[in-house]
């Protein structure tokens, strides 16, 4: 994860959230593994990922399921990051 992630003020909280959890995002796409990606991350992308998908939903404990959810929250919102 990056140290010190600058967040503008006015940035929507969507933005920031998805900011705040980055790092887990880029270490999936470089190494293939989630680290520390509990509930409460999950809980808060998923808010985010449901701004343009209200109805979405997942498997928790499916892995290939999560991954899948993480890579998808980060793949619609990548023209805002």
């Amino acid at each position: 994860m990056k140290p010190l992630e600058v967040f503008s003020s006015d940035e929507p909280a969507h933005v920031k959230t998805l900011k705040k959890y980055r790092g887990h995002y880029d270490l999936f796409i470089k190494t293939g593994e989630l680290v520390n990606f509990n509930h409460d991350i999950q809980n808060e992308l998923l808010e985010v990922l449901r701004l343009k998908h209200p109805g979405y939903e997942y498997n928790r404990r499916c892995d290939a399921c999560v991954c899948e959810f993480l890579v998808l929250t980060y793949r619609e919102f990548k023209n805002e990051l």
